[in-house]
């Protein structure tokens, strides 16, 4: 391993409200080594589902540019929760999945891995459910050219990746309420879907310590992204243990170019899994809220939508659909008829992720007796979304 010894001139960029935009140049003496490559793990349980790892690798600076990532085949993961412990099956693309263990609120998760002989491990609590009160999306005329201005639009963030190059189309400033109790301090993870797809460098995260909190709730907006039309957008919120919060809350500065010249090292953000990888474990409980912004909503054709049925059973009921060539689906659900899939604050939604899609049988659990549940399921494909008729059943 080489090292080299060379001097730097940083560009420091400062934002500032009063003075705008100013450079400062800061002579540095750094000892640049070549640090090899790096173990990056991603992982994570959500609630009801199992547990879900990622490892792959960083390229060394000295390797050749590959297209495809260097992924970990042969892992040895167990996870955890107190009572039970099970192994975790590769799948593909470095993935491991489990079977049997699922996400609960208040358990404790310990994650062990034999990478090569070297053990990590990591823990996480599952919080309660973080609810949002309210999303707004405030639309705007965007005349920009959305492929080529990145924080083009009126309302001061980076600019629209619709593709509607320069013609005028409508974008929307989001703003998000989540509720908040004052007494303690909490900490959120929120995540961005759209058309299915997990937007994942847009992730953000929030310690209600440093955001004013208002009627127990807390107002927020996301600075990096607009809302734009025809987009079925998934906004996902949970509550999160300090360490996956240090880890996001770098990984955002990050991405959006504003953390300090001393923050950025092949280490930071902060893993889970200590010295000598980047990643994060987290166990999660997310909230969804999910929006459409579209033109119009095709209509549905029977020809498409098969076996729509909403079957009972004790304290649940089993949705189940024959849809062809969509690659995503959501199901938006109440207690009352008139599902309309298109910004209605008071239907739920199952939607599933790009590594567990929705699939057709879905079991919803946990149900009131005394109330009848109305499903509807949006397809997501390549030619638009489409809506299925409404079903409905009263669990037995």
């Amino acid at each position: 391993m080489k090292k080299v010894f060379m001097t730097i001139a940083i560009i420091s960029v400062i934002s500032s409200c009063k003075k705008g935009l100013q450079e400062e140049l800061i002579p540095m003496d750094l000892n640049v080594n070549n640090i090899g490559t790096i173990t990056v793990i991603d992982a994570k349980i959500e609630l009801d589902s199992n547990a879900w790892v990622q490892i792959s690798y960083s390229e060394d600076i000295n390797a050749a540019f590959s297209s495809s990532p260097n992924y970990e085949t042969n892992a040895i993961i167990h996870i955890s929760d107190g009572n039970a412990t099970e192994q975790l099956t590769y799948s593909d693309e470095g993935i491991y999945i489990g079977k049997s263990i699922l996400g609960q609120v208040g358990i404790n998760y310990t994650l062990t891995l034999d990478i090569n002989g070297v053990a990590y491990s990591a823990t996480s609590t599952m919080y309660p459910p973080a609810t949002l009160r309210d999303i707004t999306l405030t639309p705007y005329p965007n005349e920009g050219d959305a492929s080529t201005d990145k924080g083009g639009s009126s309302s001061g963030k980076e600019g629209s990746s619709s593709g509607k190059g320069s013609s005028s189309y409508t974008c929307y400033n989001e703003n998000w309420v989540v509720n908040d109790p004052s007494a303690t301090r909490n900490r959120y993870l929120f995540e961005l879907w759209e058309n299915g797809v997990h937007s994942s460098q847009f992730d953000w995260a929030i310690d209600d310590n440093r955001v004013v909190n208002a009627n127990e709730g807390l107002s927020l907006f996301n600075p990096i992204r607009d809302v734009c039309d025809n987009v079925t957008n998934v906004f996902r919120v949970a509550e999160i243990d300090k360490t996956t919060y240090d880890y996001f809350n770098m990984y955002e500065k990050i991405n959006r170019g504003i953390a300090n010249a001393g923050d950025q090292t092949p280490y930071n953000p902060a893993s889970s899994f200590g010295s000598g990888t980047i990643g994060n474990f987290r166990a999660v409980a997310f909230s969804s809220y999910t929006i459409t912004t579209a033109d119009k909503q095709e209509s549905i054709d029977s020809e498409d939508w098969k076996n729509v049925t909403a079957t009972s059973g004790e304290g649940e009921i089993t949705i189940a659909w024959d849809y062809d060539d969509a690659y995503q689906y959501i199901i938006y659900w109440k207690n009352e008829p008139g599902i309309t899939g298109d910004k209605n604050s008071n239907e739920n939604s199952f939607s599933g992720d790009k590594n567990n899609p929705l699939q057709s049988p879905y079991l919803h659990t946990g149900l009131d007796k005394n109330l009848t549940y109305y499903y509807r399921v949006m397809a997501l494909s390549k030619a638009g979304n489409t809506l299925s008729e409404e079903v409905s059943a009263k669990p037995n």
